[in-house]
């Protein structure tokens, strides 16, 4: 009987292209099997996958505070823009009440009287609009007369009368607030009112900062 020649079977595919590129076997070489065997894409073991995924969240967590604290003081900045003008509005709605109602009860309390001077005042100063302490005498609402020193121009002589306010009781009082000092000190109010809003938010915005930042490094 003859020999018969069994002939390989083809080599098809991805395996032929292979087996191929790899060459004949070398004496002592690897196996074809451990030579053809290629990585398959980028796989990556557990844990690889696992380090990577604490690496990602570390970045997280690094940026998560700095995102937190721009929120924060983009939201003071906000509510100062927005609250600072209602704050002054109300802070001047306030002083002008009060300061009015204040203006009220003086006039209602104190009453101009005319007051004579004992003595020329103290000629130290230049015009008439410059005044200075002069011994006076006044009589009381109640009837009573009384004396002491008051403000008269410097050129007025001993023997006229210059107009003063007094209380009740005769004794001398500042006069009552007018209309020009009270809206001064109601522009005033609103100025402090608007600053002290803004020192409350800054404040806020460092305790804040501080937090975070605690939070941080925890």
């Amino acid at each position: 009987m003859g020999r018969t020649s069994v002939e390989p079977a083809p080599v098809t595919g991805r395996s032929a292209g292979t087996i191929r590129d790899q060459g004949p076997a070398r004496p002592g070489g690897r196996p074809l099997a451990e030579r053809t065997a290629a990585p398959q894409g980028d796989h990556q073991t557990p844990l690889e996958e696992e380090v990577r995924s604490m690496k990602l969240g570390q970045r997280t967590t690094r940026c998560s505070p700095d995102r937190t604290e721009n929120a924060v003081f983009s939201g003071l900045m906000g509510a100062f823009l927005a609250g600072s003008p209602f704050v002054a509005y109300a802070a001047g709605r306030w002083a002008d009440a009060a300061l009015s109602r204040k203006a009220r009860l003086q006039r209602n309390v104190l009453f101009q009287v005319p007051a004579t001077l004992r003595e020329a005042p103290l000629r130290t100063g230049s015009g008439a609009r410059s005044v200075r302490p002069a011994l006076a005498q006044w009589r009381a609402p109640d009837g009573q007369l009384r004396t002491g020193p008051v403000c008269a121009p410097s050129g007025a002589a001993a023997g006229s009368t210059v107009t003063v306010w007094v209380s009740q009781t005769g004794d001398l009082a500042d006069p009552p607030l007018r209309q020009p000092e009270i809206a001064g000190r109601t522009e005033l109010a609103q100025g402090l009112a608007a600053a002290g809003f803004a020192v409350a938010l800054a404040a806020i915005g460092e305790l804040a900062h501080k937090s975070l930042d605690k939070r941080a490094a925890a």
